[in-house]
């Protein structure tokens, strides 16, 4: 199967990142539940009956990985939701010429840049024209995604591509290119705001 066009439609875009920001905001209202639940057992301590161990642990382990997990989760609801600002094409351009000048290489993540249409697009829309669809499609083709029935494409390729997208926008994560790719396309503002 040919992956060049796939996921760029508008419609595409959109279920992509619609559907990354539903599964954002489940994990993260259950992520933020969870870390309620570990400060009220930290701070009802033996009362509720709690060793000294597990409230070590909690205060050690536990309710930081929460709380990065909460934090992540939301960065990445945020990033589904909000709005792409408006730039002029030779606003990213003269950009892109400072940041090469500053010998930052940009090629790889501005390549196949995404550009707004008639409708304002989120900035994870904006991303998924860009190098993110770029990325995902590249990740389907090695992983084998590609290779399965049609009639199972909904089922396993679309699920996956999501995961894939999850990954490169996940902010603890190596492979994570949003914030190289908001700083060439002039997103400063939701870069600032987000992380």
């Amino acid at each position: 199967m040919r992956c060049g066009n796939l996921f760029k439609s508008d419609t595409a875009l959109y279920l992509q990142a619609a559907t990354l920001g539903h599964l954002a905001e489940t994990r993260l209202h259950l992520c933020r539940d969870l870390l309620i639940l570990q400060c009220l057992m930290q701070r009802l301590g033996t009362q509720a009956g709690v060793s000294h161990d597990t409230l070590e642990k909690l205060q050690r382990d536990c309710i930081p990985r929460t709380s990065m997990l909460v934090h992540s989760y939301f960065a990445v609801w945020w990033l589904s939701r909000v709005k792409a600002t408006q730039v002029q094409s030779n606003t990213v351009e003269s950009n892109q010429r400072q940041l090469a000048a500053l010998e930052i290489s940009t090629t790889q993540h501005t390549a196949g840049q995404g550009v707004l249409t008639s409708r304002c697009r989120t900035v994870l829309e904006l991303f998924l024209a860009g190098v993110g669809g770029q990325q995902i499609r590249t990740k389907l083709v090695q992983t084998g995604s590609l290779s399965v029935a049609t009639c199972s494409f909904w089922t396993t390729m679309f699920p996956s591509a999501v995961n894939h997208l999850l990954q490169i926008v996940w902010p603890n994560s190596p492979n994570f290119l949003l914030a190289e790719f908001l700083v060439a396309q002039c997103q400063f503002h939701q870069l600032q705001v987000s992380f």
